[in-house]
Parts: C-alpha cells; sequence; structure tokens
C-alpha cells in the first residue's frame, strides 16, 4: 500500500513559491477582502505542492479526511 505524504499547514514566509491569495478549493480571492493568515485563510503544502486554503474549506476537507479514516480503519 502506497502512503501519501501528509498534508502540513505553512506560513507565508516558508512558502517557496509566490504567495497567492486565492483558495483553492472554493476560488475566493482573498486579496479582495481583509483577511488575515491563520484566521480566514492558511497555506497548506504536501510534498512541493503550496495552495491558499480559506478556514471553512480547511474544516470540510479536515472533516472529510476524519471520516475516511475512520470508515478505513474498521
Amino acid at each position: 500500500m502506497q502512503t501519501m505524504k501528509k498534508i502540513q499547514v505553512i506560513k507565508s514566509n516558508e512558502l517557496k513559491t509566490d504567495a497567492d491569495l486565492v483558495c483553492s478549493h472554493c476560488g475566493i480571492d482573498h486579496y479582495l477582502t481583509e483577511s488575515q493568515e491563520g484566521i480566514d485563510y492558511v497555506f497548506e503544502k504536501q510534498k512541493n505542492d503550496e495552495w491558499c486554503i480559506c478556514i471553512p474549506c480547511k474544516k470540510k476537507c479536515d472533516l472529510k479526511e476524519e471520516r475516511e479514516v475512520s470508515k478505513n480503519s474498521k
């Protein structure tokens, strides 16, 4: 069984690419709003991929992942 490297939350100063403040899931553009890193959005990375994700989308993704892990462990 192949294991995927876990997704990590990182800070903007840890990004290896230019920060794109558009949520990769829902498309909310955080350039147009007064958003704060860590409150309204975070950056995530997996291997060499980095992306922005808003907090509501992150919560949905985390919940979905927890359900899948729980389902697979039964």
